[in-house]
């Protein structure tokens, strides 16, 4: 499997950096839900600065879907905040183990879950 590195400094559109470290990365894995269109498989995943915000990874997610409406994104079926750390994210709904930091998210361009 694939996987891309990206750690923006802000939103703007400048070249993704791979972050510094592994233990300071996040791999994000993307799923379809809801009939959202597929993500090509070596797109699904990227990693991810712990300390980026998760609205950092849905404007990386609408850039790849080419969508400008909203976004609906979710981690064990609940929608968490925009400003929330990716890190943070992943201690409460994801998996951390040797291999290192995974979280997945759902995605939808219809509201799916609550």
């Amino acid at each position: 499997t694939h996987t891309h590195s990206l750690s923006f400094c802000s939103l703007s559109r400048t070249a993704p950096m791979p972050p510094k470290k592994k233990k300071d990365q996040v791999l994000v894995v993307f799923t379809a839900a809801a009939g959202a269109p597929q993500l090509k498989d070596e797109k699904r995943r990227v990693r991810v600065s712990a300390s980026q915000e998760l609205r950092t990874v849905i404007t990386y997610l609408k850039k790849l879907l080419n969508v400008k409406e909203s976004i609906f994104v979710y981690t064990n079926q609940l929608s968490p905040s925009m400003d929330q750390k990716l890190g943070q994210l992943t201690e409460l709904y994801g998996t951390v183990s040797s291999q290192g930091k995974r979280l997945n998210l759902h995605y939808s361009l219809t509201p799916t879950w609550g």
